[in-house]
């Protein structure tokens, strides 16, 4: 990596005057003491602070205008609140009078008077939002968490994802190419998640905390969550498993459900998809109700999702029909104690269908999948600052394949999971201290080979300990004991600097690891492809990350803001598992740790402006080398690690008029592909270009768009699938995107509830 990219960031601070000032305070709360940045001559800075009135939280994306002065009036006249609540406004030594509004919240006006340096006031809630219709812009709601180690909420991209994309997957590719669903099989599309460009078994994605993706879910599961169920996305990347555990090396990715709402809200969405030369070809629907029964709260979502391909159209034709439905209530036992019981429910047929293959029949493809999971969760706090939480799930799967005279299997899953953790505050360190236990089993009649029975315990202490408000430092230990791969201790450490309000900087180093994942490895043996041979030797796969980030928010003239993200990491992966080569020859995939090691090396910039009320928007670049040592000493880039993405998205809103319009799209740089019959080295560069529009009339919203408007297809560079030399059908070599362009055009409607509820 250049190293004039790392030291940028460094040049911006040292250009940064820092002047401290002793605030005077107004209004209901005071925030804390922050250094200020020197204000220009006749004018001084005046930092705030926007909470919500009702829990408290910081309010992102609030607009504070000057209001009530003239032509003559020398200062900014206007900000926005960053992640945290914060703004900063330069001002004459003048009392001002600040209108402050955010949707959702009831408009308010304050005056300041000429000797404040220092403000903080709250905002009352109107109504509860409806987050599938209503929205702020398609980057402000998304945050940056203020603690040690950065975690990255997305809100937006998810309260957007509407019937068009109903997958997580798709979800992701919104926030970046980066950090989104990898195709493991074109044939029956199977994907999972990815980041960094690391293969997705690095990757440790949870529901409500809770791990339920892997094994057969791994692959098969992300699907049969309803988006319109989702939240928040929360992303921490970098080595987590000081927290996390098995599995979190490249990150975490924590997809958080959506709660129930005081005021009951009943919502409907539906669409129809084609590529436009025949009749529609994609219809989806769902359907979500949110409200309280008595002193329950509940939360209900529902989708029907059905896909049928045209192999008239496409080389390979992918059909699908899915149900999946997710439910939850929220109970007050006391004042202190909260009870959540979470199910999820679902199920898929899929079927692949692949064109003559060297003059055959066509090849089909079959998986049946069902999946059912049971989450209870209750917490408990004591005081102010201490909480004892207890965490339970069991998790089911069932998966029928079929491949004709290929393989032929049934599969099922079960996974057990628990954890007890409390948290507290002593003589200023939070300190969390827990311990949790997961048992995951595969069992298949037909396929022996694939059947696995394995579990985890682990103790996890971290403290978190700020030193001022400027500084914290966290540090966090964790023991696992594998039964197949033994005990291992990772530890993780970092530290967050301040200097003013809008700047925040971190670097993070820490450990982490993964057992052998079975079934993760091994997707091309349920298809027939390789057999598979466990390997009870397979020691950790281990890593070491090291990762620096810097955010910076600022203003651009009086009515733009702009939050900057600057991200740089370094990772080194040692027992990597890969096949050996003798059993891959003869057909077999058998697990062994590289004695040669692995490095990532990587940096993300990301841009996020807004401008006045309407106008929102982001760039993103992402730059990364993942490469292995080769036999000569030198390293060498592994197959299927894009090496440079850059991300774009604009967004319009005008809520009075009910207009939304929107574009975002991707350009993924060129990617080193494993042997392939087309003897295509690497892949050509490709652009994903996608938007849609949507206009609404009260409680009922109309929309339109295209994905893939700019029509690229792998397809048409190297087949999606191809025989192999025994025979099976390879369909895992996919770099590109799977289908063309698709136009789209729905329906929202929320039958009650919501905002413009009376």
């Amino acid at each position: 990596m250049n190293n004039r990219l790392l030291t940028l960031p460094l040049w911006a601070l040292v250009c940064l005057q820092l002047q401290a000032q002793q605030p005077t305070t107004i209004g209901e709360t005071t925030p804390p003491t922050e250094s200020l940045q020197t204000a220009p001559t006749g004018t001084k800075p005046l930092l705030g602070r926007i909470r919500s009135a009702g829990d408290g939280s910081p309010i992102s994306g609030a607009t504070i205008r000057v209001v009530g002065v003239d032509s003559s009036y020398a200062g900014q006249q206007g900000a926005i609140t960053r992640a945290d609540g914060t703004f900063t406004l330069q001002r004459p030594a003048a009392a001002i009078t600040l209108e402050i509004r955010s949707i959702g919240y009831a408009t308010k006006t304050i005056t300041v008077a000429d000797t404040m340096t220092l403000m903080a006031t709250t905002l009352q809630e109107t109504e509860a939002l409806q987050p599938t219709v209503h929205v702020t812009g398609i980057r402000r709601q998304r945050s940056v968490e203020d603690a040690c180690c950065r975690v990255e909420s997305l809100q937006e991209e998810v309260q957007q994802h509407a019937p068009f994309s109903p997958s997580v997957g798709e979800v992701l590719r919104r926030y970046s190419s980066c950090t989104s669903a990898r195709i493991s099989c074109a044939i029956d599309n199977s994907a999972s998640i990815r980041l960094r460009g690391l293969e997705p078994t690095y990757v440790k994605t949870l529901i409500d905390g809770m791990p339920v993706f892997g094994g057969l879910s791994t692959f098969y599961g992300l699907s049969l969550i309803p988006a319109g169920a989702l939240q928040t996305i929360k992303i921490s990347e970098g080595a987590s498993s000081g927290l996390h555990g098995n599995g979190a090396v490249s990150g975490v990715v924590d997809l958080l459900l959506r709660q129930p709402t005081e005021v009951s809200e009943l919502n409907v969405t539906a669409n129809l998809a084609g590529d436009g030369a025949s009749l529609p070809e994609g219809r989806d629907v769902g359907v979500g109700y949110t409200g309280m029964a008595g002193n329950v709260g509940i939360a209900a979502f529902g989708a029907f999702n059905q896909h049928q391909g045209d192999l008239d159209r496409e080389a390979i034709a992918r059909n699908y029909t899915r149900f999946s439905g997710v439910a939850r209530a929220n109970i007050m036992a006391d004042d202190a104690t909260e009870l959540t019981l979470t199910t999820i429910g679902a199920g898929e047929s899929r079927e692949g269908t692949v064109a003559g293959l060297s003059g055959q029949q066509p090849f089909r493809e079959a998986v049946d999948l069902a999946r059912y999971d049971l989450m209870l969760r209750g917490a408990r706090s004591f005081t102010e600052t201490s909480e004892l939480s207890i965490a339970a799930m069991f998790s089911g799967m069932h998966a029928t394949h079929d491949a004709g005279e290929l393989t032929a299997s049934e599969l099922a899953q079960k996974v057990m999971f628990g954890n007890i953790l409390f948290r507290t505050e002593l003589a200023g360190n939070n300190l969390t201290i827990g311990g949790e236990f997961r048992s995951d089993r595969m069992e298949s009649e037909q396929r022996p080979d694939l059947a696995y029975d394995y579990s985890v315990g682990s103790l996890i202490l971290q403290d978190e300990l700020p030193l001022s408000e400027q500084v914290g430092l966290l540090g966090s230990v964790r023991l696992d004991n594998h039964s197949a791969a033994g005990s291992i201790i990772s530890p993780r450490g970092s530290v967050r600097y301040q200097p003013i309000a809008n700047l925040t900087m971190r670097l993070m180093a820490g450990r982490g690891f993964k057992g052998q994942a079975l079934f993760d490895e091994n997707h091309l043996s349920v298809d027939g492809v390789y057999r598979w041979r466990n390997n009870p030797e397979f020691d950790f796969e281990r890593s070491t990350t090291f990762n620096y980030d810097i955010s910076y928010s600022f203003m651009i003239g009086e009515t733009a803001g702009v939050d900057a993200n600057f991200n740089a990491y370094w990772t080194a992966i040692d027992g990597k598992g890969i096949p050996h080569p003798d059993s891959l020859a003869a057909g077999t995939l058998f697990m062994v740790n590289s004695n040669r090691p692995t490095r990532l090396t990587g940096m993300e910039l990301q841009l996020r402006p807004n401008i006045g009320e309407h106008l929102s928007g982001s760039v993103g670049l992402a730059l990364i080398r993942y490469a292995m040592q080769d036999a000569a000493g030198s390293y060498q880039q592994l197959p299927l690690a894009p090496r440079a993405n850059v991300d774009a998205s604009v967004m319009y809103e005008d809520r009075q008029q009910g207009i939304t319009a929107e574009a975002w799209g991707s350009w993924i740089g060129s990617q080193l592909l494993p042997a392939n019959p087309s003897n295509l080295a690497q892949s050509p560069a490709y652009t994903l270009l996608n938007f849609r529009v949507e206009k609404a009339f009260g409680k009922l919203a109309l929309y339109a768009g295209a994905m893939n408007l700019l029509d690229q297809q792998q397809e048409r560079t190297m087949p999606l699938a191809f025989e192999t030399s025994n025979r099976a059908v390879d369909g895992s070599i996919v770099w590109g995107p799977i289908e063309g362009r698709e136009f789209f055009a729905g329906v929202r409607w929320a039958v009650f509830g919501g905002e413009d509820e009376n």
